[in-house]
């Protein structure tokens, strides 16, 4: 008996399951520290999304179309991005202030030296 081809809102749930899973695995990682696994996690769930796009854009893209646990499961991955996005931050600014602590101690060494 041929295998059954999965039908459009069943792609489209099955995707978006793939995108919540990588949407964890982006927050594990920036969670580690782990900042290029984080990009390329980013980097599958970017061409995941582009995969949904256009299956939903082949669906005449209503997203009003989506079951409610597709939309839940698409409201949990926008809290998770909130969440990585402050880690991404607070590592960003953690840089930025060491970075300006190196520029400080260059300076003051150069301005020792000068003397």
């Amino acid at each position: 008996m041929p295998e059954d081809k999965p039908n459009g809102q069943s792609q489209v749930n099955q995707l978006i399951g793939e995108l919540a899973i990588l949407s964890r695995n982006m927050h594990a990682q920036a969670t580690q520290g782990n900042w290029d696994g984080l990009l390329q996690e980013e980097s599958r769930r970017r061409a995941g999304l582009a995969r949904l796009t256009t299956l939903l854009g082949s669906q005449g893209g209503q997203s009003d179309q989506l079951s409610p646990e597709a939309r839940q499961v698409l409201a949990h991955m926008v809290r998770l991005d909130e969440e990585t996005q402050k880690l991404v931050l607070a590592q960003r600014n953690d840089l930025e202030r060491r970075l300006n602590s190196i520029n400080n101690t260059h300076s003051l060494a150069k301005a020792y030296h000068s003397f």
